[in-house]
């Protein structure tokens, strides 16, 4: 709200040569004309019309103001239709909204024979109240002043709103079942977790990151790798001195063992297709660099029937919480019912 005061005021000490007061009337004339002057004084010699624009000063009867001000400024008034009309223009297309998604949630509930108590809202009430509270720096009258500044009535309203919409939600969550491709989602990601394997890795890396490497020079040091391998070198030798990789070079490059979908592409296909002991034929190039794979064992887990029924359980309850969630549901509730707002309120589209 500040900068709508400051913009204000630039144009108003705009509109007024700079004096914020140039509205104001010119005192009237001190010099009345004598008896006998029988001639009109001139016009000029008349007080100073007032400005069309000028308000009328304002005052208060017993301190109190008159209906339809809602402050004044040096007696000049502001008025209440003036502040609501700003609101509106401001606000007044989320408020339609809000009104109508309140109103939806109503109607639905209704249909679905849901509805809030007087104990239910209340309840909302008193944890909103025990919420505001905690907020650092409240003082223990705040929530006195902010009940009379929102409404109680108002309060209760939007109480009652969160009642219904929880209670929907829960309504969403019993209706709500995993489908055929979830429920193969479930046994292939088992299935995929049951088989892994071990492997190590020499990484040659390229680029910024490793000291602006090209992929000529990460191929000569890595020649440098196979050629040692060829003759008989150690492995987990040649890991600690030559691979890029910190977290593991002096393991021998272990990453111990791994599924499918943990590791790069490149990098996945090649280790899966290797068996025990074999190592890459050729280097492996990915975003890191070369990478020369060795594969140290596969391990498999068959899955069980058990382990299949616990894991879609699990999926299905995650679902059904996610449910609950009006985001879930209610975007696709309000295409349902048909809404008309004036064009000039209707907020803007997504």
């Amino acid at each position: 709200m500040k900068r709508y005061f400051i913009a204000a005021l630039v144009a108003l000490t705009a509109c007024t040569g700079g004096n914020v007061y140039a509205q104001k009337a010119a005192p009237k004339a001190t010099t009345k004309p004598t008896a006998k002057t029988t001639a009109k004084p001139a016009t000029t010699a008349k007080p100073a019309a007032k400005p069309t624009t000028a308000k009328p000063a304002v005052k208060p009867a017993d301190g109190k103001l008159p209906a339809g001000v809602v402050a004044t400024v040096s007696g000049i008034p502001v008025k209440q239709s003036d502040v609501d009309a700003r609101l509106w223009s401001e606000y007044g297309s989320q408020m339609i909204d809000r009104y109508v998604n309140q109103e939806i949630i109503r109607q639905e509930a209704k249909k679905r024979g849901i509805s809030a108590t007087a104990a239910e809202i209340n309840a909302k009430v008193d944890e909103a109240k025990a919420s505001f509270s905690q907020y650092p720096g409240r003082q223990a009258n705040e929530w006195d002043e902010f009940i009379k500044r929102y409404g109680l009535a108002n309060l209760k309203q939007d109480m009652e709103i969160q009642v219904l919409v929880n209670k929907i939600g829960e309504n969403e969550a019993k209706k709500t079942v995993l489908t055929a491709d979830e429920q193969k989602q479930v046994k292939d990601n088992l299935e995929r977790e049951a088989h892994q394997i071990n492997a190590k890795h020499i990484l040659v890396g390229m680029g910024d990151q490793f000291a602006g490497r090209t992929e000529e020079q990460a191929r000569a040091r890595m020649k440098e790798v196979t050629d040692k391998l060829a003759a008989g070198a150690n492995w987990d030798d040649l890991a600690k001195e030559y691979s890029d990789d910190t977290s593991n070079k002096d393991k021998g490059g272990d990453l111990g063992f791994f599924t499918k979908q943990r590791m790069v592409k490149e990098f996945e296909d090649a280790a899966f297709a290797l068996k025990d002991g074999e190592t890459t034929k050729e280097p492996v190039k990915t975003a890191f660099g070369l990478h020369l794979i060795q594969m140290v064992a596969h391990k498999d887990n068959p899955v069980t029937p058990e382990q299949v029924k616990t894991a879609t359980e699990e999926r299905l309850n995650q679902k059904k919480e996610s449910s609950k969630d009006a985001r879930t549901w209610f975007p696709a509730l309000r295409e349902k019912y048909k809404v008309v707002v004036k064009p000039e309120y209707a907020p803007p589209a997504n």
